[in-house]
């Protein structure tokens, strides 16, 4: 069953919903992002699903997902992180790092990103359909890895990464 996306304006607030396949380029929605890291500082990094519209097979944050109707960015990050790799986060787990619009020609949203700290011994259970694969990089690992295949990444990675070297 195909779902609602949450729609909003300029100002982030509720304008309705819309089935996802009706979608047009002058719709803005909201995507929550979580970027997990554990306590030695790798990140873990996850692969979107060869199916996926937007950026196929590309590296990217953890967990990120499109609003519901009836979402609030903090109940997406959770919904979502359980959903893609299985791990349960309680708001209490994780931080609100930044919000951001981005208005580009096909697209227009705004974005949540939070931080959330799991161990690397953690059990990850990874829905194919959403994550083609999950890995662990280092800092050092993750430079030059956006230094030398940097195609293979989603465009705002480096963003991502940046905020949360701050």
């Amino acid at each position: 069953m195909e779902e609602y996306t949450l729609l909003v304006d300029k100002n982030d607030e509720y304008k309705g919903v819309k089935l996802r396949s009706e979608l047009t380029q002058s719709d803005i929605i909201r995507i929550s992002s979580v970027w997990i890291h554990d306590s030695q500082g790798n990140i873990l990094l996850a692969q979107r699903g060869f199916n996926k519209k937007k950026d196929p097979g590309k590296w990217g944050p953890a967990v990120a997902g499109t609003h519901s109707e009836g979402d609030t960015y903090e109940s997406n990050a959770i919904r979502e992180t359980m959903e893609e790799i299985g791990v349960v986060l309680a708001e209490k787990n994780f931080l609100a790092r930044k919000k951001f619009f981005v208005e580009r020609p096909q697209e227009s949203f705004f974005c949540t990103v939070f931080l959330a700290q799991v161990e690397k011994t953690a059990q990850l259970t990874v829905d194919p359909v959403e994550v083609a694969a999950v890995k662990w990089f280092t800092r050092n690992e993750l430079i030059t890895a956006l230094e030398d295949r940097n195609a293979d990444f989603i465009r705002s990675v480096r963003y991502y990464f940046d905020l949360f070297e701050k």
